[in-house]
């Protein structure tokens, strides 16, 4: 079933932009597609993902697979396409629940579940062995106080506190290799209004230099660094998996199913 908050492309992506739990907003148009994530009237993400250039306006005003070319966005709480506020799986907003770090503990294994469940369907689209070569190049969670809750669910500190920008200290079981540039902003939303006092625009600009700087003369998705060359890739491309008579193709089997084959599963096709 289709949830809220998990919208991710089958192959690697560029930046996956991170929040809490999908908004009223996401509720009310998304059910169908009518809108992007996170595009209420008053939240800035979008006009500051095009304005920086992290993002293009074939993402913004295109199909949802054009947006997913460029984007994705995952939220720590989910909910069924349909369920209102109250009923919704991930709302913590429900009452009582304002700086509950126990909502947390409980949906933190299921968000870093998808995290690593997106990295291992990515690694197989461009041929990985090794499993990580699909995680995202960037992961940017839109809010500080979200971050810092998920370090306090293991009391993990920051010396002088979690700041705005590239982070060094991952959460505890981190499901991400540190290939992952993990940055955290001040939020977007037109509710926050410390936009400002955490670094504002100057943080995103700042992102999307870094980005710039790291794609430059570089197609993404990258090759799979557990690949040596390019022949190995088209050398296995060409060879099936012979089981009890049937044949199916290697490179569409997964990591772990790769690693249990014996020299005698195997054959290439000329």
């Amino acid at each position: 079933m289709r949830m809220f908050g998990n919208f991710v492309g089958e192959a690697p992506q560029r930046i996956i932009i991170c929040g809490e739990n999908p908004s009223e907003w996401d509720r009310a148009t998304q059910s169908q597609f009518k809108s992007r994530p996170w595009k209420g009237p008053s939240n800035k993400l979008w006009p500051i993902l095009l304005k920086e250039g992290i993002i293009t306006a074939k993402a913004d005003e295109g199909s949802e697979q054009e947006m997913l070319d460029e984007i994705g966005f995952v939220d720590i709480g989910l909910a069924e396409w349909g369920l209102a506020s109250t009923q919704a799986q991930g709302n913590f907003r429900k009452p009582g629940s304002k700086n509950n770090p126990a909502w947390f503990r409980e949906y933190k294994p299921g968000f870093f579940a998808r995290l690593a469940e997106h990295m291992q369907r990515a690694s197989d689209t461009i041929m990985c062995t090794c499993g990580e070569c699909g995680a995202p190049a960037f992961l940017v969670f839109n809010s500080k106080t979200t971050y810092e809750k998920l370090l306090a669910l293991d009391r993990m500190k920051v010396e002088g506190g979690i700041k705005c920008g590239l982070q060094t200290v991952k959460p505890k079981d981190w499901p991400l290799p540190e290939t992952t540039k993990v940055y955290v902003m001040p939020s977007t939303s037109g509710l926050n209004r410390y936009f400002e006092d955490d670094g504002g625009f100057a943080v995103w600009k700042a992102l999307s230099e870094d980005m710039r700087a790291y794609f430059e003369n570089r197609a993404w998705p990258f090759k799979p660094k557990c690949y040596p060359c390019r022949e190995d890739n088209l050398a296995r491309q060409c060879r099936v998996v012979v089981k009890g008579g049937r044949k199916r193709s290697l490179s569409r089997l997964g990591r772990r199913s790769q690693a249990a084959l014996t020299d005698t599963d195997l054959q290439t096709v000329h």
